[in-house]
């Protein structure tokens, strides 16, 4: 298995093909796409990654999918966007994006959602898909250690027994708009 630290000057992204139980672990470089401000997601429905691509305008957002070597962009999305946390809810069969607003992509498009209750705005947040009990759940960000779940309608703020620790807040001297 090569090291994915030693990637190409071509790549700017490794990901892992395969599963923890699969023989068949390798590295993959994605092509150079400049993904630096973004997050990445399994769909399992479209059996690709997608990426949310951040662009040097808070204004909108680039759409990528991808299996490997080969990535597509497959959107420009208009709106504020916030270095949004990404996941799949495989429930309702799409990607679900939390930073400042609700989003849901489709595999097509994305649209925002209205629910009653949401959280506070974030960015470098986690967020999952908890399978066992059908719901997204989406932890912490920068300075922030609650966490909320998602049922396809509406955010439920949560209080687990068992949880990381706060990440710590912007660093001193980072740009007001990117860590």
């Amino acid at each position: 298995m090569p090291n994915p630290r030693a990637r190409s000057p071509a790549c700017c992204l490794a990901i892992l093909l395969g599963s923890a139980g699969s023989a068949q672990i390798q590295w993959a470089e994605i092509p150079r796409l400049d993904f630096l401000y973004s997050t990445m997601a399994y769909h399992g429905d479209l059996g690709r990654r997608v990426v949310l691509r951040f662009t040097s305008s808070p204004d909108e957002v680039e759409t990528w999918q991808g299996d490997g070597p080969a990535w597509v962009r497959t959107g420009l999305t208009p709106g504020r966007w916030l270095f949004h946390a990404l996941s799949y809810d495989a429930a309702r069969r799409e990607m679900v994006a939390f930073g400042d607003e609700t989003r849901l992509w489709d595999g097509v498009a994305w649209t925002v959602a209205a629910p009653p209750t949401r959280p506070p705005a974030r960015s470098v947040a986690a967020m999952a898909f908890d399978s066992s009990r059908g719901r997204t759940v989406l932890f912490g960000g920068l300075g922030l250690d609650d966490t909320w779940e998602w049922d396809g309608a509406r955010w439920t703020p949560t209080a687990p027994v068992d949880r990381p620790a706060r990440r710590p807040p912007r660093p001193s001297g980072s740009r007001g708009d990117r860590v």
